[in-house]
Protein backbone atom coordinates (compact mmCIF):
# COMPACT_ATOMS: atom_id res chain seq x y z
CA UNK A 1 0.00 0.00 0.00
CA UNK A 2 1.21 3.58 -0.94
CA UNK A 3 1.78 6.47 0.83
CA UNK A 4 -1.01 8.31 -0.91
CA UNK A 5 -3.51 5.12 -0.21
CA UNK A 6 -2.66 5.84 3.65
CA UNK A 7 -3.60 9.03 3.78
CA UNK A 8 -6.97 8.53 1.99
CA UNK A 9 -7.29 5.87 4.15
CA UNK A 10 -6.29 8.18 7.39
CA UNK A 11 -8.62 11.09 5.80
CA UNK A 12 -11.69 9.47 4.63
CA UNK A 13 -11.70 7.09 7.93
CA UNK A 14 -11.50 10.33 10.43
CA UNK A 15 -14.98 11.72 8.78
CA UNK A 16 -16.26 8.65 9.34
CA UNK A 17 -15.34 8.07 13.23
CA UNK A 18 -15.86 11.73 13.29
CA UNK A 19 -19.57 11.49 11.79
CA UNK A 20 -20.31 8.27 13.76
CA UNK A 21 -18.88 10.15 17.23
CA UNK A 22 -21.21 13.40 16.47
CA UNK A 23 -24.16 10.88 15.66
CA UNK A 24 -23.85 9.02 19.26
CA UNK A 25 -23.68 11.98 21.01
CA UNK A 26 -26.47 13.39 19.48
CA UNK A 27 -29.21 10.35 19.75
CA UNK A 28 -27.47 8.59 22.70
CA UNK A 29 -27.75 10.23 26.54
CA UNK A 30 -23.72 10.41 27.42
CA UNK A 31 -24.04 11.11 31.00
CA UNK A 32 -25.99 9.82 34.01
CA UNK A 33 -28.57 11.97 36.22
CA UNK A 34 -24.85 12.41 38.91
CA UNK A 35 -23.69 13.51 35.34
CA UNK A 36 -20.84 10.02 35.28
CA UNK A 37 -19.99 9.11 31.54
CA UNK A 38 -22.54 6.15 30.95
CA UNK A 39 -21.47 3.56 28.41
CA UNK A 40 -22.76 5.10 25.33
CA UNK A 41 -20.72 8.06 26.65
CA UNK A 42 -17.65 6.30 27.31
CA UNK A 43 -18.12 4.67 23.47
CA UNK A 44 -18.77 8.52 22.06
CA UNK A 45 -15.16 9.76 24.14
CA UNK A 46 -13.59 6.92 22.80
CA UNK A 47 -14.62 7.52 19.33
CA UNK A 48 -13.10 10.74 19.18
CA UNK A 49 -10.10 10.24 20.70
CA UNK A 50 -9.96 7.37 17.89
CA UNK A 51 -10.96 10.13 15.48
CA UNK A 52 -8.46 12.51 16.60
CA UNK A 53 -5.34 9.48 16.41
CA UNK A 54 -6.63 9.32 12.63
CA UNK A 55 -6.20 13.05 12.37
CA UNK A 56 -2.87 12.86 13.87
CA UNK A 57 -1.97 9.70 11.39
CA UNK A 58 -3.34 11.46 8.02
CA UNK A 59 -1.37 14.61 9.51
CA UNK A 60 1.91 12.27 9.68
CA UNK A 61 1.61 10.64 6.38
CA UNK A 62 0.94 13.75 4.51
CA UNK A 63 4.34 15.08 6.08
CA UNK A 64 5.86 11.51 4.59
CA UNK A 65 4.37 12.06 1.82
CA UNK A 66 5.94 15.80 1.14
CA UNK A 67 9.01 14.69 2.26
CA UNK A 68 9.60 11.97 -0.38
CA UNK A 69 8.42 14.54 -3.27
CA UNK A 70 11.13 16.83 -1.94
CA UNK A 71 13.74 14.11 -2.28
CA UNK A 72 12.17 13.08 -5.44
CA UNK A 73 12.35 16.50 -6.43
CA UNK A 74 15.86 17.19 -5.35
CA UNK A 75 17.04 13.68 -7.23
CA UNK A 76 15.25 15.16 -10.10
CA UNK A 77 17.36 18.02 -9.88
CA UNK A 78 19.81 17.02 -9.64
CA UNK A 79 19.97 14.19 -12.58
CA UNK A 80 18.98 17.28 -14.62
CA UNK A 81 22.26 19.15 -13.53
CA UNK A 82 24.21 16.22 -14.15
CA UNK A 83 22.80 15.68 -17.48
CA UNK A 84 23.17 19.39 -18.47
CA UNK A 85 26.88 19.14 -17.17
CA UNK A 86 27.20 16.84 -19.15
CA UNK A 87 26.04 18.86 -22.33
CA UNK A 88 27.85 21.07 -21.67
CA UNK A 89 31.05 19.35 -21.70
CA UNK A 90 30.31 17.89 -24.69
CA UNK A 91 29.45 21.30 -26.36
CA UNK A 92 33.11 22.37 -24.75
CA UNK A 93 34.93 19.68 -26.36
CA UNK A 94 32.55 20.09 -30.11
CA UNK A 95 34.27 23.62 -29.57
CA UNK A 96 37.97 22.43 -29.28
CA UNK A 97 37.73 20.12 -32.05
CA UNK A 98 36.29 22.45 -34.43
CA UNK A 99 38.90 24.98 -33.26
CA UNK A 100 41.44 22.88 -33.97
CA UNK A 101 39.75 22.10 -37.45
CA UNK A 102 39.62 25.62 -38.25
CA UNK A 103 43.61 26.16 -37.66
CA UNK A 104 44.39 23.08 -39.22
CA UNK A 105 42.57 25.04 -42.37
CA UNK A 106 44.07 28.28 -42.02
CA UNK A 107 47.46 26.67 -42.07
CA UNK A 108 46.92 24.28 -45.24
CA UNK A 109 45.21 27.80 -46.52
CA UNK A 110 47.80 29.41 -45.82
CA UNK A 111 50.62 27.05 -47.38
CA UNK A 112 48.67 26.90 -50.37
CA UNK A 113 49.12 30.76 -50.41
CA UNK A 114 52.77 30.89 -50.14
CA UNK A 115 53.06 28.17 -52.59
CA UNK A 116 50.77 30.67 -55.38
CA UNK A 117 52.45 33.52 -54.42
CA UNK A 118 55.94 31.26 -55.47
CA UNK A 119 54.42 30.42 -58.70
CA UNK A 120 53.96 34.45 -59.58
CA UNK A 121 56.89 35.38 -58.44
CA UNK A 122 58.60 32.74 -60.82
CA UNK A 123 56.31 33.93 -63.20
CA UNK A 124 57.17 37.71 -62.60
CA UNK A 125 60.92 36.59 -63.56
CA UNK A 126 60.26 34.88 -66.12
CA UNK A 127 58.31 37.80 -67.86
CA UNK A 128 61.07 39.91 -66.68
CA UNK A 129 63.46 37.70 -68.92
CA UNK A 130 61.74 37.51 -72.20
CA UNK A 131 61.60 41.42 -71.85
CA UNK A 132 65.16 41.57 -71.45
CA UNK A 133 65.39 39.30 -74.40
CA UNK A 134 63.05 41.47 -76.34
CA UNK A 135 65.28 44.35 -75.54
CA UNK A 136 68.81 43.11 -77.06
CA UNK A 137 68.34 45.12 -79.84
CA UNK A 138 67.39 48.09 -78.05
CA UNK A 139 70.33 46.96 -75.91
CA UNK A 140 72.80 46.83 -78.40
CA UNK A 141 71.67 49.65 -80.45
CA UNK A 142 71.94 52.07 -77.00
CA UNK A 143 75.71 50.63 -76.33
CA UNK A 144 76.68 51.50 -79.55
CA UNK A 145 75.59 55.13 -79.40
CA UNK A 146 77.30 55.48 -76.14
CA UNK A 147 80.46 54.00 -77.31
CA UNK A 148 80.72 56.82 -80.09
CA UNK A 149 79.19 59.75 -78.37
CA UNK A 150 80.79 58.96 -75.31
CA UNK A 151 83.52 62.28 -75.18
CA UNK A 152 79.80 64.23 -75.82
CA UNK A 153 78.47 62.32 -72.55
CA UNK A 154 81.63 62.56 -70.58
CA UNK A 155 81.96 66.71 -70.88
CA UNK A 156 78.13 66.46 -70.63
CA UNK A 157 78.25 64.82 -67.38
CA UNK A 158 81.46 67.31 -65.98
CA UNK A 159 79.81 70.16 -66.68
CA UNK A 160 76.74 68.89 -64.59
CA UNK A 161 78.65 68.02 -61.72
CA UNK A 162 80.77 71.46 -61.76
CA UNK A 163 77.25 73.11 -61.89
CA UNK A 164 75.82 71.27 -58.78
CA UNK A 165 79.34 71.73 -57.43
CA UNK A 166 79.73 75.74 -57.77
CA UNK A 167 76.30 77.00 -58.47
CA UNK A 168 74.04 75.26 -56.49
CA UNK A 169 73.40 75.55 -52.79
CA UNK A 170 73.25 73.22 -50.54
CA UNK A 171 70.00 72.51 -50.04
CA UNK A 172 69.31 72.59 -53.78
CA UNK A 173 71.78 69.80 -54.42
CA UNK A 174 70.08 67.85 -51.60
CA UNK A 175 66.83 68.42 -53.27
CA UNK A 176 68.08 67.04 -56.67
CA UNK A 177 69.53 64.10 -55.24
CA UNK A 178 66.38 63.12 -53.36
CA UNK A 179 64.38 63.47 -57.12
CA UNK A 180 67.23 61.23 -58.38
CA UNK A 181 66.84 58.86 -56.03
CA UNK A 182 63.01 58.52 -56.44
CA UNK A 183 63.01 58.99 -59.91
CA UNK A 184 65.39 55.24 -59.95
CA UNK A 185 63.23 54.24 -57.13
CA UNK A 186 60.07 54.30 -59.84
CA UNK A 187 61.87 53.99 -63.04
CA UNK A 188 61.39 50.38 -63.60
CA UNK A 189 57.62 50.67 -63.15
CA UNK A 190 57.20 53.34 -65.93
CA UNK A 191 59.67 52.26 -68.02
CA UNK A 192 58.63 48.34 -68.30
CA UNK A 193 54.33 50.38 -68.67
CA UNK A 194 56.02 52.52 -72.01
CA UNK A 195 58.18 49.70 -73.45
CA UNK A 196 55.15 47.22 -72.47
CA UNK A 197 52.47 49.19 -74.75
CA UNK A 198 54.95 49.83 -77.37
CA UNK A 199 56.33 46.12 -77.95
CA UNK A 200 52.86 45.63 -78.26
CA UNK A 201 52.45 47.92 -80.79
CA UNK A 202 55.14 47.03 -82.72
CA UNK A 203 54.61 43.71 -82.81
CA UNK A 204 50.72 43.75 -83.56
CA UNK A 205 51.99 45.71 -86.37
CA UNK A 206 54.32 42.90 -87.97
CA UNK A 207 51.70 40.40 -87.84
CA UNK A 208 48.98 42.78 -89.27
CA UNK A 209 51.17 44.78 -91.73
CA UNK A 210 49.68 48.03 -90.70
CA UNK A 211 52.13 51.06 -90.33
CA UNK A 212 51.69 52.29 -87.04
CA UNK A 213 54.09 54.80 -86.00
CA UNK A 214 56.12 54.36 -82.44
CA UNK A 215 58.23 57.05 -81.40
CA UNK A 216 61.06 56.72 -78.59
CA UNK A 217 60.71 58.14 -75.38
CA UNK A 218 63.62 58.55 -73.48
CA UNK A 219 63.15 58.55 -70.01
CA UNK A 220 65.78 61.13 -68.14
CA UNK A 221 67.18 60.42 -65.01
CA UNK A 222 65.36 62.35 -63.34
CA UNK A 223 61.55 62.75 -63.92
CA UNK A 224 60.98 66.28 -62.11
CA UNK A 225 63.71 67.95 -64.52
CA UNK A 226 61.12 68.78 -67.15
CA UNK A 227 57.74 66.13 -68.91
CA UNK A 228 58.78 63.97 -71.33
CA UNK A 229 56.08 63.05 -74.19
CA UNK A 230 55.86 60.58 -77.31
CA UNK A 231 53.21 58.89 -79.28
CA UNK A 232 52.03 56.03 -81.09
CA UNK A 233 50.30 57.01 -84.48
CA UNK A 234 48.05 54.57 -86.00
CA UNK A 235 46.46 56.97 -88.48
CA UNK A 236 45.62 60.23 -89.32
CA UNK A 237 43.37 60.32 -86.41
CA UNK A 238 43.91 57.80 -83.94
CA UNK A 239 46.56 58.56 -81.67
CA UNK A 240 48.05 57.21 -77.85
CA UNK A 241 50.34 59.68 -76.03
CA UNK A 242 52.00 59.30 -72.98
CA UNK A 243 52.97 61.91 -70.66
CA UNK A 244 55.40 61.38 -67.54
CA UNK A 245 56.39 63.71 -65.24
CA UNK A 246 57.29 64.44 -61.50
CA UNK A 247 55.78 67.07 -60.16
CA UNK A 248 58.01 69.34 -57.37
CA UNK A 249 58.55 69.51 -54.66
CA UNK A 250 59.71 65.80 -54.79
CA UNK A 251 57.14 63.62 -52.22
CA UNK A 252 55.44 66.31 -50.76
CA UNK A 253 53.54 65.43 -48.13
CA UNK A 254 53.82 61.54 -48.94
CA UNK A 255 51.14 61.90 -51.61
CA UNK A 256 50.89 59.91 -55.01
CA UNK A 257 50.19 63.45 -56.35
CA UNK A 258 53.66 64.41 -56.15
CA UNK A 259 55.46 61.22 -57.51
CA UNK A 260 56.32 60.58 -60.75
CA UNK A 261 53.53 59.32 -63.00
CA UNK A 262 52.92 57.86 -66.33
CA UNK A 263 49.51 59.37 -68.57
CA UNK A 264 48.21 57.78 -71.51
CA UNK A 265 45.59 59.65 -72.99
CA UNK A 266 44.05 57.33 -76.09
CA UNK A 267 41.81 58.85 -79.54
CA UNK A 268 40.16 56.49 -81.11
CA UNK A 269 39.39 56.26 -85.46
CA UNK A 270 37.30 59.26 -85.06
CA UNK A 271 39.89 61.23 -83.13
CA UNK A 272 37.46 61.24 -80.15
CA UNK A 273 39.02 60.43 -77.12
CA UNK A 274 38.36 56.97 -76.13
CA UNK A 275 39.83 57.01 -72.65
CA UNK A 276 42.73 57.99 -69.96
CA UNK A 277 44.98 55.62 -68.18
CA UNK A 278 47.22 56.95 -65.38
CA UNK A 279 49.89 55.38 -63.27
CA UNK A 280 51.15 56.73 -59.92
CA UNK A 281 53.69 55.61 -58.08
CA UNK A 282 54.67 56.28 -54.50
CA UNK A 283 58.05 54.87 -53.41
CA UNK A 284 57.48 56.27 -49.43
CA UNK A 285 54.94 53.22 -49.51
CA UNK A 286 56.52 50.83 -51.43
CA UNK A 287 53.21 50.67 -53.42
CA UNK A 288 51.55 51.68 -56.86
CA UNK A 289 48.35 52.73 -58.34
CA UNK A 290 46.78 52.41 -62.18
CA UNK A 291 43.27 53.91 -62.71
CA UNK A 292 41.26 54.07 -65.86
CA UNK A 293 38.21 55.70 -67.71
CA UNK A 294 36.92 55.18 -71.04
CA UNK A 295 33.83 55.96 -73.15
CA UNK A 296 33.61 52.11 -73.21
CA UNK A 297 33.96 50.60 -69.72
CA UNK A 298 36.11 47.63 -70.71
CA UNK A 299 37.80 46.74 -68.68
CA UNK A 300 35.72 47.58 -65.98
CA UNK A 301 37.40 50.82 -64.22
CA UNK A 302 36.67 49.51 -60.63
CA UNK A 303 39.02 46.15 -61.30
CA UNK A 304 41.80 48.59 -62.11
CA UNK A 305 41.80 51.07 -59.33
CA UNK A 306 43.62 49.86 -56.53
CA UNK A 307 46.81 49.90 -55.11
CA UNK A 308 49.41 47.38 -55.86
CA UNK A 309 52.79 45.90 -54.36
CA UNK A 310 55.78 48.19 -56.38
CA UNK A 311 58.22 45.29 -55.98
CA UNK A 312 56.00 42.98 -58.00
CA UNK A 313 54.98 45.11 -60.89
CA UNK A 314 55.31 42.87 -63.80
CA UNK A 315 52.39 40.64 -63.37
CA UNK A 316 49.55 43.61 -62.46
CA UNK A 317 50.61 45.58 -65.28
CA UNK A 318 50.70 43.03 -67.85
CA UNK A 319 47.40 42.07 -66.94
CA UNK A 320 45.69 45.56 -66.85
CA UNK A 321 47.70 46.83 -69.78
CA UNK A 322 46.46 43.92 -71.82
CA UNK A 323 43.01 44.52 -71.79
CA UNK A 324 42.76 48.22 -72.17
CA UNK A 325 45.28 47.89 -74.91
CA UNK A 326 42.98 45.29 -76.39
CA UNK A 327 39.71 47.56 -75.99
CA UNK A 328 41.48 50.60 -77.37
CA UNK A 329 43.51 48.76 -80.27
CA UNK A 330 40.05 47.74 -81.42
CA UNK A 331 38.57 51.40 -81.48
CA UNK A 332 41.76 52.91 -82.85
CA UNK A 333 41.89 50.49 -86.36
CA UNK A 334 38.15 50.12 -86.90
Amino acid sequence: MSIDDILGLFKYGGIVVAGISGLLGTLTKTHDENRKLTAWGIVSVTIIVVSLLVAIGAQYAEGIRQARQDLESRNENYELREKNAKILQELQEQKATNARAEQEFREKFQAILVQLDAAKHEDSKKITEEQIRVLQKDFSEWVTNFVNNYPAIKGELDRTRQDFEQGKLPSQISETKKEIQISEETFPVISFAVRYVQEFARVYSEHTGKVIKIEPLELPQNFYEKPVECEIRFSTNAVWRFHVEGRRPAANFNNSFWFPSLRIDFKDSQEKDSGHLTLETNPAGKKFSMNYDALIPKPDPATVAGDRDLSDFETPVRVVFQQIIEAQLVQATE
